[in-house]
């Protein structure tokens, strides 16, 4: 299934992306500690910044988004 949006942010400095599929679900994740963690997508939504796809790859260039699940 492919993912229909992502919206980029900072949370509280660190990249965070949500994930939005046609089926309903949300998935979030943090980039923390070198890797890209799993989170609540509650926790994004509520506490992280949006910046848009533009800004976010200007901030943080070389970074590759996590593997989104199907």
């Amino acid at each position: 299934m492919t993912i229909t949006k992502i919206n980029y942010c900072s949370w509280e400095g660190t990249p965070a992306v949500s994930a939005y599929y046609p089926d309903g679900r949300i998935l979030a994740y943090e980039y923390n500690d070198d890797k890209w963690v799993q989170v609540h997508e509650a926790d994004v939504s509520t506490k992280a910044v949006l910046i848009g796809e533009a800004a976010f790859k200007k901030r943080w260039p070389d970074l590759v988004l996590p593997a989104f699940p199907e």
